[in-house]
């Protein structure tokens, strides 16, 4: 599992050449879990402080590339940008700077932080083959940065139920660790604030929130939070299921995901969100890092922390506008994106995240299914579909029924419903007297459907996949239907 590093980025406009340049070069870090973020991610409509606030709290370091024009503007007395960065550095985050022009720096506080280049041979000041030369350097030193200093944890909780084993994620607040129970040996993973913020009531506050309400759902595609608070030695941590796999980002990008696959798990996610929608528990941050998979492709929807997400490509725009603008439409949004990244099959880059239409039309799916991700992932939340349940209904009838004109004279795609990932296609089985049997069973929308398709595959022509297409789609909205019932039953 890769460990997500974030890097803050801060220029002036006028250099922003500069930044493009430093992001070219840090782009071999990306598969090593790193993540960049600069003002241009600052989605149209969005308010820029809130946006800026969210991305400093997230982040591991924050690089500043420095000339008169930063420090004239960005770096005044009197800049909100100086006071974001400042009241971060507060906080712990450490600031590290890049000279790209000769500048005034001694003269400011930026002479007490340190300097990734030499201030006296600024970047611009170099020969093409010494800028170069410096500039791998710089990434070099940025990479030697972003190394987390948790070598002490293990030994900091050495007197807790807990053993820690090594670190499988790190982000801007916490590090997720793969431990065990000290006494059974059971495997867990346990996420540890970084220390710097124990004793910040605000993110402590939102740290255990998330893992206390988080710990009301027992579903089978939700990890599950075994114990939500833990204190000892200044480190707070609270402990989870522990999920041995990869990501639904990671497998997507490794090529060991198709779309075939992918879409069920999707769908099989929004039973999971269907579920903790009806316990009133809104996620907030679905992209597809927080869908953890088990080594059979089993999807676990992780990191209920209901706090605002820096994935801005799947947050819901209202989110960037007004911070309690929270309900299951969020979640619809994010989930949208879901799917939109699964036919992607890689990550978006700023143009496509600002045209979610335009990317859902390029995609390789029919009409049906693009109309169903442009209504998730509309803009204006009164524009999308009302509940998760409702468009994992609408994608499973309208995947079902493309599948089935897409394959002709092959094999129909496994069904979409709201249960386990579709398995790889297995050959035909020998005739079997037919079965009308249908069952749903679970908890809050988990669901197994047991259904007659051997009279399907016995028959022959072109009618028989559009009749397994009808059955696929009958089956799938039934399914959903009956979590439904049953959710709403239970109240």
């Amino acid at each position: 599992m890769l460990v997500s590093e974030l890097i803050f980025l801060c220029a002036n406009r006028s250099d922003e050449e500069w930044l493009r340049t430093l992001c070219r070069h840090l782009a071999p870090y990306r598969a090593r879990g790193l993540v960049t973020w600069d003002a241009r991610d600052i989605r149209p409509g969005a308010r820029p402080r809130e946006e800026t606030e969210a991305a400093l709290a997230k982040a591991r370091i924050a690089v500043l590339l420095v000339s008169p024009y930063f420090i004239e503007q960005e770096f005044a007395d009197d800049s909100e940008t100086r006071a974001l960065l400042e009241a971060a550095a507060g906080r712990g985050l450490r600031t590290l700077w890049i000279p790209v022009s000769a500048s005034a720096y001694a003269e400011t506080s930026l002479r007490d932080l340190q300097p990734l280049q030499d201030p006296e041979r600024p970047l611009d000041g170099l020969s093409a083959a010494e800028r170069a030369q410096a500039l791998v350097a710089i990434c070099e030193h940025i990479g030697q940065a972003l190394r987390p200093d948790h070598e002490s944890a293990p030994a900091d909780l050495s007197d807790q139920p807990y053993r820690l084993i090594e670190p499988i994620r790190v982000g801007g607040l916490s590090t997720v660790w793969r431990g065990e129970e000290a006494l059974t040996k059971k495997p867990v993973a346990v996420k540890v604030l970084h220390p710097q913020y124990v004793k910040d009531s605000e993110i402590r506050r939102r740290f255990l929130h998330g893992a206390r309400e988080a710990m009301r759902l027992r579903h089978e595609s939700i990890v599950q939070i075994l114990d939500p608070h833990g204190e000892a030695h200044e480190r707070l941590y609270y402990v989870m299921q522990y999920i041995d796999g990869a990501t639904l980002h990671d497998a997507v990008l490794a090529g060991k995901l198709p779309a075939e696959r992918g879409i069920p798990i999707v769908v099989q996610v929004g039973a999971a969100l269907t579920y903790a929608h009806a316990q009133g528990i809104v996620h907030r941050d679905v992209h597809p890092g927080n869908i953890l998979l088990d080594g059979q492709q089993r999807p676990f929807l992780a990191d209920f922390d209901l706090v605002r997400s820096l994935k801005v490509d799947y947050s819901a725009p209202e989110l960037g506008e007004d911070a309690d603008a929270v309900d299951p439409r969020l979640d619809v949004y994010g989930l949208g994106m879901c799917a939109v990244f699964v036919l992607h099959a890689e990550d978006f880059d700023r143009e496509a995240a600002g045209d979610v239409a335009g990317l859902i039309e390029a995609l390789p799916c029919g009409r049906a299914v693009q109309g169903v991700l442009k209504r998730a992932t509309a803009r204006r939340r009164e524009d999308r579909f009302e509940t998760v349940a409702a468009f994992c209904a609408a994608l499973s009838a309208a995947w079902a029924s493309e599948a089935a004109a897409r394959t002709g004279g092959g094999t129909l795609a496994a069904p979409v419903t709201a249960s386990a990932p579709a398995p790889a296609p297995a050959p035909a089985p020998a005739p079997a007297a037919p079965s009308s049997t249908a069952r749903t069973t679970g908890l809050g929308g988990l669901m197994t459907v047991e259904t007659g398709t051997k009279v399907v595959e016995n028959l022959a022509g072109a009618g028989k996949y559009v009749l397994r297409a009808v059955i696929i789609v009958i089956i799938s909205i039934a399914a959903i239907i009956a979590a439904a019932l049953l959710i709403y039953a239970k109240e």
